[in-house]
């Protein structure tokens, strides 16, 4: 009796155990992500934080060093440089700056501060009591604020003061309000006398306890993560906190992000709890029968057989696998649950033999190895019947009648194992059909736009060539189409790069308007468009892009309406220092959506009716891609019903809106006049550049131009000459141009000449070596006026030239070929497709030149051992030999000319492939004639010697 007793209450301590460690594991796990999350979160905002504080500071010491300030006392003159600098400041940190304050030593005050309309208010008065000023910057608290103070020193005299009304507690809540969830965690300032600054807490008031703790991080400027109680006015939150130390403007804090503890327990604790109370109940009831059972037998000895056979089949019942061994892995005792599951239904035998001479279990999946959250040694993978299972054991060693035992439990999750590997090859039957797909389908689109592009190369009339240029477009339109169909997944994983390019927004309206032309003529519906005044014509963002979200909406709008027109409004809805965001609305006179339908309308492969796929066609994923494209152009869209220039019940129409925010690509208003300027000879440039030798092509196309210039070479420890330099001649220059590369920082040589003011007197132009997303936005902060990049075109040069010099007369000097290549290129290309042959030859023939073919990479081999070709362009997909195992033959038989790629694999992959591999380039199918022609330009470009043909 006592050994059933004790076999009773180990089950039940063993389920217990089981339950007790599996919810440990998932509260550790949440713990770690809450932690994870916190931390981030902290470093993030934390870095933001000082780093706006920085670089106030940087621009004050700026204005401080560049400016001075004192003018304002000897003029009061609302448009001096010193003030509209200080007002550019203030704007750039409205939330930072209550206040900006000029003393000087004669009691004399000047007060520049923003009303709440968004106006500056400037205020000249005489102090009561003489400032008194330090001759160091500093940080007081005055009047229950805190002013940042720093001297004015002009040749070693304090001439004043420059004063600043610091807002923490605003500038923090700025920047905090983006990381704030209401259902999660929450954000605190905290300075180093304990006092809470700021807390997003739902505006409760509270104290922190564990003073000293936090003390301890202030004096060691370090980062800490702690348990914390926190005290409301009406209850105290136990909470869990990640605490980082700053500095903001010379005061230090402590930045808090905190997440209630019962946050993280809540969903625990309720399923610990309704698992616990079952098994409770279950080993209740099980204690209780058991306890009847041994009662009986003890008053009827007669029946302690069965009551022992009534406890094994109790035992066996249990739906969790049990097995009792010995050390040396003998089985004393397996019940049902866990005989079937590892050895199967007709297995007899068991007790008395050694698990391991009955089950062989193979090595764990190593994605489980790496994925896992448990220790993989827990399982169990083997075949049985055919098939292969995956038990997850755990062992708990016992000791019984003096004797060591170990209790193994187990539950089969095969079900859950089999999902896994059923979801991780899906994905990779996904890829594989996204990249067979992507090659399939990019072989007949080369055709199409090879043609096409060759075909406008023919001398065509006026309507021919209209009509090539539709097939063009369109190709490129459907390309791109292809490929977000194809990238989709990508699209959902956020992870679609948009372009920085500059573009026309008419143009792409009037674009997509040509595109659906002939649809709308065909069914008598007018398409109308309006572009509001205020919207700037030249912007930078993605045209491809945005172009797709307009055709998308244009597609649907034409399929759902019948008669009446199509309108696309564009408007700004909200402007600052030249980023935009533009709203642009497409209504129709169509059969509208139903109220009820339209938050659902944006979802994947979904349309407001059943019927409408049967009657209009389409699959909806329309929708859904514009509403992601949007997003990540920074908007939003939205759909609404009925459309406002619909008149008819009937047919309500509908309107969809959505916004993307843009920066604005028109000129920055400048000084100079370039009216007076007739001839070439008349222009004067400077290039700003850190090479030894003449190697930029700007040389050369000034040269062929008539262009004067002087070559200005930057040493890095004296920058200042240049700047004096541009400041004493700044008359004598029309163009600056500044060559980025990464032996010369040119956005750095172009901030320090927007904050000196020489930005403003010059057409400046930025020529980078070291592009990258986001550095045409910035040089039109800084601006620059024109930003190339290399390789670029003399035709480039020319046309900005045209542009900013409207009186030049085009009559002494007209300028043909303004790109030369040179004429004998011995070209190979490796193509199997015989279609993609043919458009690679008559593309080639356009641009000048033969090409010779190899239809594999063994011949592609063949051909260049013997003919040492200038050039290949290689297919990275042929038979017998692909492009990748060509160029490796290739380089090592010694060949060093450049091999480009071509696939119509455009995925960040295949391009590491080709790069790694040997390859010098790269380009994707559709091939397209610029994109052969930039590198031709970049291999074999000559000097221009006679560009231009004298009158």
């Amino acid at each position: 009796m006592k050994k059933i007793y004790s076999i009773f209450i180990s089950l039940i301590a063993f389920i217990l155990i089981i339950n007790f460690t599996f919810y440990i594991s998932i509260y550790r796990q949440q713990l770690s992500s809450a932690q994870s999350i916190l931390k981030e979160q902290n470093k993030t905002c934390s870095e933001n934080l000082e780093k706006i504080s920085l670089d106030f500071e940087n621009k004050v010491k700026g204005i401080l060093s560049s400016d001075s300030l004192m003018s304002v006392f000897n003029t009061k003159n609302k448009d001096i440089l010193s003030i509209q600098k200080l007002k550019l400041l203030y704007s750039e940190f409205p939330i930072l700056i209550s206040n900006i304050t000029i003393f000087d030593t004669n009691k004399n005050a000047f007060s520049l501060y923003l009303d709440k309309t968004g106006n500056f208010i400037t205020d000249y008065y005489t102090a009561h009591v003489q400032k008194v000023f330090l001759t160091h910057e500093s940080l007081n608290f005055e009047n229950d604020e805190y002013i940042y103070s720093l001297p004015i020193i002009k040749n070693k005299q304090l001439l004043g003061g420059l004063c600043f009304t610091i807002n923490y507690a605003s500038f923090v809540q700025s920047i905090l309000q983006h990381y704030k969830f209401d259902d999660y965690n929450w954000q605190w300032l905290i300075n180093n006398l304990g006092t809470v600054v700021f807390n997003n807490l739902s505006n409760i008031k509270f104290e922190v306890v564990n003073q000293e703790s936090i003390n301890n991080v202030f004096n060691k400027k370090s980062e800490i993560a702690l348990f914390q109680k926190i005290i409301t006015e009406k209850s105290t939150i136990h909470c869990y906190s990640q605490f980082k130390t700053l500095t903001l403007v010379k005061r230090n804090f402590g930045l808090v992000f905190s997440v209630a503890y019962k946050k993280i327990l809540r969903p625990l604790v309720y399923r610990a709890i309704t698992s616990s109370f079952l098994i409770i109940i279950v080993g209740g009831f099980l204690f209780w029968l058991l306890i009847k059972i041994l009662s009986e037998k003890e008053l009827q000895n007669k029946k302690a057989h069965d009551s022992e056979l009534n406890l094994m089949k109790i035992f066996d019942s249990i739906p969790i696998g049990v097995m009792i061994l010995t050390q040396d892995k003998t089985i004393r005792h397996i019940n049902q649950t866990a005989s079937e599951m590892l050895y199967g239904k007709n297995e007899t035998n068991i007790i008395g033999r050694n698990v391991a001479d009955m089950i062989t279990p193979k090595n764990f999946d190593d994605k489980v190895k790496s994925d896992s959250a448990y220790d993989t040694g827990h399982f169990y993978v083997f075949d049985k019947d055919a098939n292969e299972y995956t038990i997850y054991k755990n062992d708990i060693p016992f000791i019984l009648n003096k004797e060591e035992l170990l209790i193994e439990a187990f539950i089969d999750v095969t079900p859950i194992e089999k999902s896994r590997k059923l979801e991780a090859a899906a994905n990779l039957a996904k890829s594989d059909f996204l990249a067979k797909m992507s090659h399939e389908i990019r072989t007949p689109m080369n055709g199409i736009v090879g043609m096409a592009d060759a075909l406008l190369q023919q001398p065509l009339n006026e309507e021919q060539h209209e009509y090539a240029e539709i097939v063009k477009k369109s190709s490129d339109l459907l390309l791109s189409l292809i490929n977000d169909i194809l990238d989709f997944s990508k699209v959902e994983a956020g992870k679609m790069m948009l372009e920085e390019i500059p573009f026309y927004i008419k143009d792409e309206i009037n674009f997509v308007k040509e595109l659906f032309k002939p649809i709308a003529d065909q069914k008598e519906i007018k398409i109308i468009s309006h572009i509001a005044s205020n919207v700037p014509g030249h912007i930078i963002g993605d045209p491809f892009r945005l172009r797709q979200v307009i055709s998308n909406l244009m597609s649907n709008a034409l399929k759902f309406t019948q008669e009446g027109e199509i309108v696309i409004n564009v408007e700004v809805a909200e402007e600052y220092s030249g980023h935009f965001t533009l709203l642009f609305v497409i209504e129709d006179t169509g059969i509208g959506i139903p109220k009820e339908k339209l938050d659902t309308i944006f979802a994947s492969y979904t349309q407001a009716e059943g019927s409408i796929s049967r009657k209009y066609g389409g699959t909806g994923l329309g929708t859904t891609i514009s509403k992601q494209l949007v997003e990540l152009m920074g908007g939003e869209i939205w759909a609404e019903s009925p459309s406002t220039i619909s008149t008819d019940s009937s047919f309500p129409g509908s309107k969809f809106n959505f916004t993307i925010e843009v920066f604005s690509n028109e000129r920055s208003q400048k000084s100079y006049d370039f009216t007076q300027i007739k001839e070439y000879q008349q222009i004067n440039a400077l290039v700003i550049t850190r090479e030894e030798n003449r190697t930029e092509p700007i040389f050369a196309y000034f040269d062929n131009f008539g262009i004067n210039y002087e070559r200005y070479k930057v040493h890095v420890d004296t920058p200042e000459l240049l700047f004096n330099k541009l400041l004493i001649e700044y008359d004598k220059f029309q163009i600056v141009v500044i060559s980025d590369s990464h032996e010369l920082d040119g956005f750095k040589v172009a901030k320090i000449m927007q904050d000196k003011g020489i930005i403003f007197k010059h057409l400046f132009i930025l020529i980078s070596n070291n592009d990258i997303t986001g550095n045409f936005i910035r040089a039109k902060r800084l601006g620059i006026d024109y930003y190339l990049i290399k390789p670029y075109e003399s035709s480039e040069v020319f046309n900005l030239v045209q542009e900013s010099f409207p009186s030049l007369n085009p009559g002494t000097r007209i300028p043909v070929g303004l790109n030369k290549i040179r004429k004998e290129i011995n070209i190979l290309v490796a193509e199997d497709n015989m279609i993609n042959q043919k458009v690679a030859k008559t593309i080639f023939k356009n641009i000048g030149f033969e090409i010779e073919i190899a239809a594999n990479g063994i011949e592609a081999v063949d051909m260049t051992m013997k003919n040492n070709y200038d050039i290949i362009f290689m297919d990275m997909m042929m038979p017998e030999k692909d492009g990748v195992q060509a160029t490796k033959d290739l380089r090592k038989k010694g060949y060093k000319g450049p091999i480009i790629a071509m696939t119509a694999n455009a995925s960040k992959e295949s391009k590491n492939k080709a790069i790694t591999n040997g390859m010098d380039g790269f380009i994707t199918k559709p091939t397209k004639m610029d994109a052969i022609k930039k590198i031709l330009i970049k291999y074999f470009s000559e000097p221009i010697h006679d560009n231009f043909i004298h009158p």
